[in-house]
């Protein structure tokens, strides 16, 4: 009976998602195009491993799906990509992608958006000729 609920109590946790709430600094320019808090929610298996943001809001998405290329002991990389970013008048500035790998134990976040398009809330060139920008803080894991 004791091994019985140990096994369910053990199969549950693992049935729950991960949720990381991050807290990042821009280093260097970035316009607002790197949100300060991110959640990224990966649930047991990575089925349907989402991020969500202010800048996802803003284009009327609550969460945008994140894809997963590395999950281990050590880090966790994911890259996304928003579509339909509108600038400050309303004009289409097509898509960002984004990458972020959060190294474990100590839960460090580094975040780089890229704008394909080269545009930035300055005018035509994303930021003075670089194609990047990034971010970096620190993650709490919520389980």
């Amino acid at each position: 009976m004791i091994i019985g609920v140990l096994a369910a109590a053990l199969l549950a946790g693992s049935a729950n998602a991960e949720t990381y709430e991050c807290k990042v600094k821009a280093r260097g320019p970035d316009f607002g195009w790197i949100s300060k808090t991110l959640v990224f929610n990966i649930p047991f298996r990575f089925s349907k491993t989402t991020v969500e943001n202010t800048l996802i809001k803003a284009t009327g998405q609550t969460t945008v799906h994140a894809d997963l290329s590395m999950y281990s002991k050590k880090r966790i990389t994911l890259s996304w990509v928003l579509k339909g970013v509108l600038g400050r008048n309303g004009e289409n500035l097509g898509k960002f992608t984004y990458r972020a790998t959060i190294l474990k134990p100590s839960n460090r976040i580094s975040v780089t958006a890229r704008d394909p398009g080269g545009f930035s809330l300055n005018g035509p060139s994303l930021v003075q000729g670089r194609d990047a920008m990034s971010a970096s803080g620190k993650c709490i894991l919520h389980q």
